[in-house]
This record gives structure tokens, C-alpha cells and sequence, in this order.
């Protein structure tokens, strides 16, 4: 059996902070161009399955980022990071983080998509008011107790 190619279209989704276009395959592989717009934030959040490298192409970003070991963790080991033009976060999964646009930024995701990635994504905080799947109240109190101390 050979191995193909073919044209798909990508998706375009509205997102609260801002827009994504996904291109994703058969081969478990997702891009995404990500916009985030002037002062606003993505959620604070962790994936279960997906990994992900995270490339700005315009703007700036503050990034706030741990390790997966976060939450089991008694002290407060979240870092933050600005990150600009060329700069690349990568985030395994289990790690939590968010990214805040101090100007509209750009940013390219690459990643191994899941099947249902509203059952991988864990939302921790979000000002959007979009609900996580799992109870989160310990791990939020702890996000925002190490933010106020950064």
C-alpha cells in the first residue's frame, strides 16, 4: 500500500481572545495560526495528551508556563516568559500555561492533534466564561496565589 496526498480545507474558528485557522491530517499532526489580540489572554489550561511548539511570528507575548509536576508541587515554581518575534515555547503535556498578547500577536502552533481535543484541553482560568471539563477550584487557587507572588 502506497502513501497519498490530497487538498483539505481548513477550519476558521472565532475564539473570544481573538482567531485560529487549523490545518490538521490523518497523520496526527496540527498547525495552527493563531491571532490573539492587544490585552487579551488564552485560558490557563493543560493538556492531557498533546504536545505542542508554539513559534511567534508577530507581536508580543508574555507567557506564563510550568512543568506538569505544578500542582503536586508545595512551592510555586510557575516561570514567565515575554517572548517576541522568533521566539518558541514548547509545552508537553500535563504542563499548564497561558499566553497574554501585550500587543495583537501571531503565533504558530504545531502539535499532535487528538481525536476530541475538548476532552484533552483542561481550562483552569478562563475570563471567557468557558467551562472546563473537570473540576479545577484547587489547581485555580494555586495558578492565582503564584501569579500574585510573580
Amino acid at each position: 500500500m502506497s502513501n497519498s496526498s490530497w487538498v483539505s480545507k481548513a477550519t476558521f474558528n472565532q475564539k473570544p481572545w481573538g482567531k485560529e485557522i487549523v490545518a490538521s491530517s490523518h497523520s496526527n499532526i496540527a498547525a495552527k495560526l493563531i491571532t490573539i489580540n492587544s490585552g487579551e489572554s488564552t485560558s490557563f489550561k493543560y493538556n492531557k495528551i498533546k504536545f505542542e511548539s508554539l513559534v511567534i511570528l508577530k507581536g508580543k507575548v508574555r507567557a506564563y508556563f510550568a512543568n506538569s509536576d505544578f500542582f503536586d508541587e508545595p512551592k510555586c515554581t510557575l516561570k514567565t516568559k515575554l517572548l517576541e518575534v522568533g521566539d518558541c515555547l514548547n509545552i508537553q503535556c500535563g504542563c499548564p500555561y497561558r499566553l497574554e498578547a501585550l500587543t495583537t500577536s501571531q503565533i504558530l502552533e504545531i502539535g499532535n492533534c487528538t481525536n476530541n481535543e475538548r476532552f484533552n484541553t483542561i481550562r483552569i482560568i478562563d475570563e471567557y466564561g468557558r467551562e472546563s471539563n473537570e473540576s479545577t477550584q484547587e489547581k485555580k487557587e494555586k495558578i492565582k496565589k503564584c501569579i500574585r507572588n510573580l
